[in-house]
Order: structure tokens, then sequence, then C-alpha cells
């Protein structure tokens, strides 16, 4: 139980550190950016900056590092789980859909990184397509959808998991606006990423319904006193994190649009 708490704790420290480690890093270079423009940038004048330069801020390598190291941690952790089926003892059901969903996580973790690379090189070199920096997501999105489809279903002829992934359809929208393909240079960052406001408009309401209709009835029904502070301080954290998640969402667009001088 140790070695299994051990095997938990230590990746995700090193998922946190590495997603903190990143933004920290992203807002060093941005900010030595704004620094060198002499003003907050803006997406019309980013294009005529220099992301090549090598005497500003962190190199690009030192600031996606930590997302690799988080990227390649998901990608051992999901081995380490596909090779423990050689050694499983035949009493334990290891399900076909636990193997696909160790792969999958195993393919999105890899193209995550490859599509980083790729950033990192269209960042440095400061031309290419932006269709080749995306390609890794894409791969993932088919191999996703591949292995989703070659699940079993349950006895509702129901699949777990989702084909296409929030992440996929982010990538496809945004590599068809940079690249101008089906005139989605001539629509506003507002429309294009449609999928985060269909997910956060969803997460939205099913916030307010758990908030509106679960604790009156946590409050009317018998309930113990400590689970009905467990699903509240549940709702209170969701509430935490959605509230400036979804700012960040609106405030990121208000400055794609060019509607806003915001500084990093």
């Amino acid at each position: 139980m140790l070695r299994l708490g051990v095997f938990v704790l230590i990746p995700t420290l090193i998922l946190v550190a590495g997603h903190i480690g990143f933004a920290f890093l992203m807002l060093r270079k941005w900010t030595a950016f704004e620094e060198a423009q002499g003003g907050p940038l803006t997406f019309a004048n980013i294009s005529r900056i220099h992301t090549g330069a090598k005497n500003v801020g962190p190199s690009w390598l030192v600031v996606f590092a930590p997302s690799w190291s988080a990227d390649f941690t998901v990608a051992m952790m999901a081995l380490v789980a596909l090779s423990r089926r050689a050694h499983i003892s035949r009493a334990i059901d290891w399900s076909w859909n636990s193997q696909l969903l160790h792969a999958n996580t195993l393919c999105q973790a890899l193209a995550s990184a490859l599509f980083k690379f790729g950033m990192t090189w269209r960042l440095v070199t400061e031309h290419g397509s932006w269709l080749i920096v995306f390609a890794p997501l894409y791969w993932s999105m088919i191999a996703q959808l591949v292995l989703h489809y070659n699940k079993q279903p349950d006895s509702r002829n129901r699949r777990p998991g989702f084909p296409v992934g929030l992440t996929h359809l982010v990538a496809l929208v945004v590599s068809f606006k940079l690249e101008g393909i089906l005139h989605y240079s001539d629509t506003s960052w507002a429309s294009v990423l449609w999928p985060l406001w269909g997910l956060g408009g969803f997460l939205g309401i099913m916030l307010v319904v758990g908030i509106c209709c679960g604790v009156p009835l946590l409050l009317r029904r018998d309930v113990p006193p400590h689970m009905a502070l467990f699903l509240l301080a549940v709702l209170l954290l969701l509430f935490v994190i959605f509230m400036p998640a979804l700012v960040s969402a609106v405030r990121l667009t208000l400055w794609l649009d060019g509607r806003g001088h915001m500084s990093a």
C-alpha cells in the first residue's frame, strides 16, 4: 500500500511542479518581450517581434522543459501500467478497456510533447507551417478515435470515454485560424474558440444546478453533517476552479481580438 501511494504521489507532484514551472517561465519570457517592446504586446503586433531572439528572457527550451517533464512523467506512468499486464495475476480482472485507456494516455502524452517541440521550433525559427506544428495533435485525435471504438461496450452498448477530446477540437480550430483555412482568418477568436465556450457553458450550468438544487436537498434531508460538509466543500472547490478558468479564457479571447491592452 505504501509503494502504491508513493507511485501515485511522486508523479502527481512532478506533474503539478511541471505545470507551475512552465507557467512561471512563460510569464518571465512574456514580461521580457514586453520590456523589449516597450509596452504590452497585442496579437496584432506580436508577429512583428523576433520570438527567436536569444537575449530576451529564458530560452524557449528552458520555458518548455517543465512541461516536457510532466508529459514524459505521464508517458512513463502509462508504460509502467501497460508493462504490469505481463506480470499481473490471472485472478485479477484486467479489462481490455483498461489497456486501451493506458495506451491512449501514452499516445496523448507523447503527442503533447511532440507538439511542444514543434512549437519551440516554430518560435525559434520564426517560420514554418502551423499545420506541421499541430500535426502531433491531429494524430493523437485519430489515435483516440480508433482506440475508443475498439473498446468493449457495456450492457447499454456504450463505450467509456469520448472519441475526441477538447484539446483536439481546440487544436483544429486554432490551427485553421492561424493558417487561414476555411475562411477562419476572417473570423474573430471569440467565434473560433467555440469548443471552450461550449464546455464552459455546460460546466457552468451543471455547477449552478448543483449549487441551487443540491444545497437545499442537503439541508432538507437527514444527511450526516460530515457528508454534507464534504459535498459543500467539493462544490466550493469546483466553483473556485471554474471561475478563474472562465475569466482567463475571456481575457485571453479579448486580447487575441485586440479589444484590450493587457500586460502579462
